[in-house]
């Protein structure tokens, strides 16, 4: 099943599907599985580009790739002896922020933020999330970042990392 599409910058169209990743090619007006094994038969949950062009993939199960047209894709996973790994192998959306900072939202893992040093740093319910299972991710004009979840709307400060939970309990 296609769970999710996106057109690049240079008009590539990449299909999400539950059996891996592909790309439509207007010349023959069909889809080609995507040539990296590592992405073939993975379910593919999200698609995000970002700003220097790179493919972010999140998968259901099999963490993230990030993958660069011209190279091979980089594969995270979650280890839990790491703090600095994705927070969960389960990404369930991808999001740049208008200072081209990357942030997954996961099931289990709430939420993260990719450093340009190929670590993440987490969010979660213990840093005071409703919830470890986050669904989306979108930034208002002021800069502030709003994170679906299953027990309410968060809303968070990535500068002074600040959250503040919308819910019936609230």
């Amino acid at each position: 099943s296609i769970v999710s599409f996106l057109e690049t910058h240079d008009h590539t169209i990449f299909v999400a599907t539950s059996l891996g990743l592909y790309q439509y090619i207007p010349m023959i007006n069909d889809m080609k599985l995507v040539n990296d094994i590592a992405l073939q038969k993975t379910n593919i949950s999200c698609l995000c580009e970002s700003s220097d062009g790179k493919l972010w993939i999140g998968t259901f199960g099999n963490g993230l790739f990030v993958y660069d047209k011209k190279q091979k894709s980089i594969h995270y996973t979650y280890n839990e002896e790491s703090s600095t790994c994705i927070s969960s192998d389960f990404i369930t959306s991808i999001f740049e922020d208008s200072k081209q900072q990357i942030w997954l939202t996961t099931e289990g893992g709430g939420f993260c933020k990719y450093n340009r040093n190929d670590t993440f740093i987490h969010f979660q319910k213990k840093n005071g999330l409703p919830s470890n299972i986050t669904c989306a991710i979108s930034e208002d004009a002021k800069g502030f970042l709003w994170i679906s979840s299953m027990e309410g709307l968060v809303r968070f400060n990535p500068i002074t990392g600040s959250i503040k939970i919308y819910n019936t309990n609230y």
